[in-house]
């Protein structure tokens, strides 16, 4: 019987608009869980050859993420067309458009693994649970050519959280196959003291951070059970999900 999916018992708009006018524009056999034992480390290794134990560590999930698009009004909204001089083919939408850029994340965390006993010879919980942590980024208008933002402004987020990752061991390598972020705070301010501009930017920031979580929880446990798997720039790509069998996580 397939035990992987058996549950364990158990003052923005107006700074955002001011930016856009500077530029208007286009299952197996359950193992114990002893007490956990805690190791610090910068990347957020657990101990070989210790895979029946309890373990923990603490690290700090650092990160470098690619830039992102999006319509602060439009979730679905994140490709650009550049300006045609035939009006009725634009997309006004594109006119809201804004790019992150230059992100950076640096998040202080404890690892659990197997939590909640949640550790079987096909999956394996990781628990991230999260200090006070910084995603800084520079946040602009995309021009009406598509292209790099020329107007851009910093934007420092400051977040704690706990986070839930499912981990596949019968895929190679191993993956997340179910996964949730759940904040505990969040505040994204442009500048320092500046205006707080969550309300349009923390859906994005917050999937962003939730996908550098996987792949933290991904390397961690291939680190662990397979330290030979190739994990390439697909694996990195996808933030250690697995292909084509990734859904939220909806437990407790």
């Amino acid at each position: 019987m397939n035990t992987r999916f058996l549950v364990p018992s158990t003052c923005a708009a107006l700074a955002l608009a001011s930016l856009v006018a500077c530029n208007p524009g286009g299952g197996g056999t359950p193992t114990p869980t002893p007490t956990p034992t805690t190791s610090t480390t910068t990347n957020c290794a657990l101990t070989p050859g210790q895979t029946t134990q309890g373990l923990s560590v603490s690290c700090t999930v650092t990160a470098t993420l690619a830039n992102l698009t999006f319509d602060p009004l439009d979730a679905n909204n994140t490709s650009c067309t550049p300006l045609s001089l035939n009006l009725a083919a634009n997309d006004p939408r594109d006119a809201r458009l804004v790019t992150l850029s230059g992100q950076t994340l640096s998040a202080p965390a404890t690892l659990i693994w197997g939590a909640r006993g949640d550790d079987n010879s096909e999956r394996v919980r990781i628990d991230i649970n999260l200090g006070s942590s910084t995603h800084r980024a520079m946040l602009g208008k995309v021009p009406t050519d598509c292209s790099a933002p020329t107007v851009n402004v910093a934007v420092t987020t400051t977040f704690a959280g706990m986070h839930v990752a499912l981990i596949d061991k019968t895929k190679t390598p191993l993956c997340v196959f179910e996964s949730r972020y759940s904040p505990a705070s969040f505040s994204q301010v442009i500048g320092p003291g500046g205006p707080d501009v969550a309300v349009a930017t923390r859906q994005k920031t917050e999937a962003a951070i939730a996908q550098q979580l996987d792949l933290q929880a991904a390397r961690t446990a291939n680190g662990l059970l397979a330290p030979s798997a190739t994990l390439n720039a697909a694996f990195v790509a996808s933030f250690g999900r697995c292909s084509g069998d990734y859904r939220p996580f909806t437990g407790t």
